[in-house]
């Protein structure tokens, strides 16, 4: 973050600005759990959204105080030059740097609105997961929302107000300057994004071939999301563990030894608690002959339970209770018709459960959220085809992504690399939360590229010529951003949990393709090809844009 930030001062901002948001996040989640069931990932999500939105927000604060204190001081520096005489100004009786004061109330007025627009956005995505029926989705998405809330907040009043008090010290050369190998680097990534440069440069060729862009990145996205056709969705148990964790040691070990002591596979429990041993031979024997069901262990009374019996099912050998096909097997079972209607549990019926619990809730959290982002990109923009847009890119972004990670983690390519061993699928909520919060860190970087190019179109330039400049200074904040991001979600995929290394690499690959081929070439040809276009609402919305739009 130093290199990154260009000096210790400036990567000091986000730091402050993310243990206030975790340290508010974790209490808020503290309250949270008083009125609903929380899961323990939690915990790695709010530091994990806490600590990478507070990087992100604090990046584009602190360029925008450098880039427009900048204006300002050689606006200073050349009516001085000329003579015209330059006054100071009191406030609350203390003197107070005019300049500083004004470049903190742009930076507000500018790249503040941007961090509502990514906040409000990501909230939103994020949000859809309250739609879905499971609780542990439920409490991800509430104590997302609430994270991504306060990390704005943070960047909104605490961050102006560090860099009010920091003032003009920005504007001096960091120590790193002086040292030769960092100096290009720092030069590069943290100092204000000079007029031309790579960025600029990089849209200017995107503009000379916008079609062949075009359809080479959307042909390499699509390779890269093909792997997706044979994702298969699991609930894991003790195998999210590592090899060699304790306490899986003690677990593979006694079922090694004591057979004995196995758990079953499938548990059926008859729903009628006073069924005779006639029924009960029935329903055992129809069970036993059923498709991939190698026995069934004799009915086990339940205590306190008015009678019930519990029926245990063991699979054939070979097949493991979070394959595929022992979920096929579960879902064949509960379309037997057998002598009384049973309950069917255990790992394999929780992960068919689950999915269908994610496919149910999908249409209404996948709406809420498309609907809410588009209306709020059409007042951000006034425009209908930016939105439609961006969602069609980062939804091909989101796909090519966990495409990727089923082809590490479920196919295996890598394991020995990342220290894992391949579980033949990906986890059932890791997906939901790589996709609602993939999909919300794209838009996050879509609001930075495309407020700036809607800023620099509304002031007079050309579409092509708003597209070149925006890129240009806005090129570097989302690569910084999107890099020490990428650091933070790496740090998850080093650790020893599957869940939450498949969640840390399949988030550090949505933001790294965001960041490079979306964002540096798919984004720029797509409006150069459509060029004014980018811009046009239908005449009866014109007004409804107008009246409502979100403006500096």
């Amino acid at each position: 973050m130093v290199i990154v930030f260009g000096g210790a001062l400036a990567a000091g901002m986000p730091i402050v600005g993310a243990v206030a948001s975790i340290g508010a996040g974790l209490g808020s989640i503290w309250s949270l759990s008083y009125v609903m069931d929380l899961d323990s990932v939690v915990i790695n999500v709010v530091t994990l959204l806490g600590l990478g939105l507070s990087i992100d927000y604090g990046l584009l604060m602190v360029s925008r105080f450098r880039e427009e204190l900048k204006e300002l001081v050689d606006e200073q520096t050349a009516a001085i030059t000329a003579g015209i005489p330059v006054g100071k100004r009191r406030r609350g009786g203390r003197r107070r740097d005019p300049l500083v004061v004004t470049a903190v109330q742009r930076t507000v007025v500018t790249a503040g609105r941007t961090v509502t627009f990514s906040a409000l956005t990501i909230a939103i995505c994020v949000a859809g997961l309250i739609a879905m029926s499971p609780s542990l989705l439920k409490g991800l998405g509430v104590a997302g929302s609430i994270i991504v809330l306060i990390a704005l907040l943070t960047a909104i009043t605490l961050v102006p107000a560090l860099l009010m008090l920091s003032g003009r010290r920005f504007l001096r050369p960091s120590i790193l300057s002086r040292v030769p190998g960092l100096r290009s680097v720092v030069g590069r990534l943290g100092d204000v994004a000079p007029r031309r440069g790579l960025f600029s440069a990089l849209a200017t060729w995107v503009q000379r071939y916008p079609w062949p862009v075009l359809l080479g990145c959307l042909a390499l996205l699509v390779v890269a999301a093909f792997p997706i056709g044979s994702m298969h969705l699991r609930n894991s148990g003790i195998d999210a563990l590592p090899a060699t964790s304790p306490s899986r040691i003690a677990v593979d070990t006694i079922d090694e030894r004591f057979p004995a002591t196995h758990q079953p596979d499938i548990y059926v429990v008859p729903e009628d608690g006073n069924l005779d041993e006639h029924l009960l031979a029935s329903i055992s024997s129809d069970l036993r002959e059923a498709r991939g069901v190698d026995s069934v262990d004799a009915p086990v009374p339940l205590e306190d339970s008015g009678g019930h019996v519990l029926l245990g099912l063991r699979l054939d050998p070979g097949i493991t209770v979070d394959s595929q096909e022992a979920v096929d097997i579960v879902r064949d079972l509960r379309e037997l018709d057998l002598a009384a209607p049973v309950l069917i549990g255990g790992q394999s019926a929780g992960q068919l459960d689950f999915t269908d619990a994610l496919v149910r809730g999908l249409p209404i959290a996948g709406g809420m959220v498309l609907l809410a982002t588009f209306v709020l990109l059409f007042l951000m923009t006034g425009s209908v085809l930016v939105p439609l847009k961006a969602l069609l890119t980062n939804a091909i972004s989101i796909a090519a992504s966990l495409g990727i990670t089923t082809w590490v983690f479920q196919m295996g390519h890598g394991a020995s690399l990342l220290g894992f061993e391949a579980a033949g699928g990906l986890e059932s909520y890791v997906v939901a939360i790589v996709v609602a919060f993939g999909f919300g860190l794209a838009m996050d970087y879509e609001v930075f590229l495309i407020a700036r190019i809607k800023e620099l179109y509304d002031s007079g330039l050309s579409n092509n010529e708003a597209v070149v400049v925006g890129l240009q200074r806005s090129g570097r904040i989302i690569t910084s951003a999107a890099l020490v991001i990428i650091v933070v979600f790496a740090g998850f995929a080093s650790g020893e949990l599957l869940p939450i290394k498949e969640a840390g690499f399949a988030l550090a690959v949505a933001v790294a393709l965001d960041a490079t081929i979306v964002r540096m070439l798919l984004v720029p040809a797509t409006m150069t090809v459509l060029g004014d276009l980018n811009w046009w609402a239908p005449r009866w919305l014109r007004p409804l844009a107008r009246r409502f739009a979100i403006e500096h």
